[in-house]
């Protein structure tokens, strides 16, 4: 029984970070892209004072900064623990797989068993792209002056869309593995015929 039942949380958990990280880059960063275009095309348009009177607001870039103190932390502990029990659950997918195929080296070859490996690495890698890539622009868009946060605002977002191709890849590999796994189509745990001859 637990041969697909750990295979099918680690797919279900690989479809919500992948779900999740489609809804911040469709959404959240069309929306930052959005006020930074509203907020330059309004300022083209603007005699002196209301550009002074529009800087005293802040305007869009204070209204980005002032949600990225919010929306950011909210997201991270979200995303902290989604992505690190993702990643232990394609881990556990993979340790069933592998136990099911007999253990043997022949199991390693196995698409059931590799493609639980390959799902744990590319949403594990999430996490480190975030540390190494993002951080920098987020600390910036949580604390910057209004000169810093057009451009950093466009970059953040730029750089943000690389991590829901390492979700979708990694839940495409969840896929095919929980497709490869045995057992899916029995009743019992007498039939192992694979769901999806591979």
């Amino acid at each position: 029984m637990s041969d697909w039942i750990i295979p099918l949380i680690a797919t279900g958990l690989s479809g919500i970070v992948t779900g999740s990280l489609a809804f911040a880059s469709a959404v959240d960063t069309r929306s930052f892209l959005l006020h930074l275009s509203s907020s330059s095309a309004s300022s083209e348009d603007q005699d002196e004072e209301e550009k002074k009177a529009a800087d005293d607001d802040d305007g869009a870039t204070g209204l980005i900064v002032k949600h990225f103190q919010v929306w950011w932390p909210c997201g991270r502990d979200w995303m902290v623990p989604l992505i690190g029990t993702t990643t232990l659950a394609n881990l556990a997918a993979w340790f069933v797989a592998s136990r099911s195929a007999g253990g043997s080296s022949s199991a390693t070859a196995s698409p059931s068993t590799w493609c639980w490996g390959a799902a744990a690495t590319m949403i594990g890698l999430i996490g480190p792209y975030t540390g190494f890539v993002l951080m920098e622009d987020i600390d910036k868009l949580r604390t910057s002056s209004t000169e810093e946060v057009e451009v950093t605002t466009r970059r953040f977002c730029n750089l943000h869309h690389p991590r829901l191709g390492m979700a979708l890849v990694g839940y495409g590999f969840a896929l095919f593995g929980l497709a490869s796994t045995k057992g899916l189509s029995g009743q019992g745990g007498g039939d192992r015929t694979p769901y999806i001859t591979v």
